[in-house]
């Protein structure tokens, strides 16, 4: 029996049916039988036609790669759906984009999978280096959805071998994010009055980022409910990961964040202040007049021009907004606290340093570099 003749697998499914796939089918065809005895007949006779119709055409990664990325059909993100593993609508999308903009107008796309080799991928990447100058950073985003790819490929016997093992990113000059001083903390948010912020909201959204370090995403999707006044903490368990898509925070981590003083104060103040429609346990702490969520846009709008007004070089600096997550943790360091209560509380995690830290309480976590600030 030929090689295209053998069965590469034959499961049941949720829905009771048997499935089988054959040696270069993309995905798995059902045998339209619950008994796994007719199932297994049905395929014996799919390997008959098969071996009559001899050996099938190497699919070419361009028809191989159609349903990547494309959420309702993508085996890659079906899978790690089902094994529970954090992948988004957002991703999905931007990985797509990636693929259709980058890996499906490139030569690579025209050859037949199971001939690409670690050559092939390597003039990939020269091309996409060539291609995108100095956007380093999207060429190694274009090259990890060419491996994400072959990687799922492998796993599923669709190919051999894997063509990507060992082909390393380009390298990026990837300059770090500037850190405010200490000084220019207090004169942002001034413990009476806005400052350089155009209302309360403004200011407290980002004293929060500047006196917690954090993430966008965290903040921007707060609801009453996680702020704890008696405790003064806050527990991050959602973020926003695409307009209308939340999940868990970035690493799937949720986490408990102790709030200084003077975060804790600032939000009292903003939900006394808030219409009683707008204070409910699942109204978003941070929201517009009817409630809607804040976006990307008015984050980087209502920086730049609060850093305009209080005269910070952000260009020369490299300050952005992630700059407070940058500055708590070096603040933190500075003041000689413990890098892994430093890591906890900003939600960095890693499978060499996640057991040496999830054990500290809230209390544990407390802030005092941060505090000192504002006293």
């Amino acid at each position: 029996m030929g090689r295209h003749a053998r069965v590469s697998s034959l499961i049941e499914w949720s829905n009771g049916f048997w499935y089988y796939r054959l040696p270069g089918m993309k995905g798995y065809k059902s045998t339209g039988t619950r008994d796994h005895h007719e199932a297994v007949l049905f395929t014996q006779g799919k390997m008959k036609s098969a071996e009559l119709l001899g050996p099938r055409r190497a699919p070419l990664l361009k028809e191989y790669s159609a349903d990547f990325f494309v959420w309702d059909r993508c085996p890659h993100c079906r899978k790690l759906r089902e094994e529970g593993r954090q992948i988004t609508r957002r991703y999905a999308h931007g990985q797509r984009l990636l693929l259709d903009k980058y890996l499906l107008t490139d030569r690579i796309a025209d050859k037949p999978l199971s001939s690409i080799t670690r050559a092939d991928v390597l003039e990939f990447r020269s091309r996409l280096a060539q291609l995108l100058g100095s956007k380093v950073n999207t060429a190694n985003k274009a090259l990890a959805v060419l491996k994400t790819l072959l990687k799922e490929a492998l796993f599923r016997e669709d190919i051999a071998r894997d063509p990507t093992a060992g082909v390393g990113n380009l390298k990026e000059d990837r300059a770090e994010a500037g850190i405010f001083t200490a000084d220019e903390l207090r004169a942002l948010f001034p413990v009476v009055g806005l400052g350089p912020w155009k209302n309360i909201q403004d200011k407290t959204v980002f004293l929060v980022a500047a006196s917690t370090g954090m993430r966008r995403g965290e903040i921007l999707a707060l609801r009453w409910r996680h702020v704890d006044f008696e405790r003064e903490l806050v527990n991050v368990d959602e973020a926003w990961k695409g307009r209308e898509e939340t999940g868990t925070p970035k690493w799937g981590h949720r986490r408990v964040v102790p709030l200084p003083d003077v975060a804790a104060a600032a939000l009292r103040d903003l939900w006394e202040r808030r219409d009683p429609k707008l204070a409910g346990s699942d109204c978003l702490v941070f929201c517009y007049i009817d409630g809607s969520r804040l976006g990307e846009t008015w984050w980087a709008k209502a920086f730049a021009g609060a850093m305009k007004k209080a005269g910070i070089d952000t260009r020369t600096r490299r300050i952005k907004p992630h700059s407070f997550r940058h500055t708590v943790a070096t603040l933190r360091r500075d003041a000689g606290e413990d890098p892994a209560k430093i890591r906890a509380a900003l939600g960095w995690t890693n499978e060499r340093t996640q057991d040496g830290y999830t054990h500290f309480d809230a209390g544990m976590l407390r802030w005092g570099a941060i505090d000192e600030i504002w006293k």
